[in-house]
């Protein structure tokens, strides 16, 4: 979080666990691929490899299909971008002709 800027609520909100308000993700579990605060790690004492955040790193296999899913999202975003500029547009014209 810290090379780029982001509103402060969106911060804490990407760094605190939805299940247990107030903890923030301190672990993640490689068996569910899941981010975990130090109360959710009780609930994965079974698996295999809980590692700390600090300790995680992204394989380069994790990091091209992380880039590759980005990539599609913002592709479908600027589709959804262009549909509805598109369609505003089209109701100034439309506007416009009943004045």
């Amino acid at each position: 979080m810290e090379k780029w800027p982001v509103a402060m609520a969106t911060q804490e909100f990407l760094e605190n666990c939805e299940v247990h308000k107030g903890k923030k993700f301190a672990l993640f579990c490689e068996d569910h691929s899941q981010l975990c605060c130090h109360t959710c790690d009780l609930s994965h004492r079974q698996c295999s490899k809980v590692t700390p955040i600090a300790n995680t790193t992204l394989s380069a296999s994790d990091d091209q299909q992380l880039s590759a899913e980005i990539n599609t999202i913002l592709d479908q975003l600027m589709k959804l971008q262009a549909y509805w500029k598109s369609n505003l547009e089209s109701l100034q014209v439309s506007y416009k002709k009943r004045l």
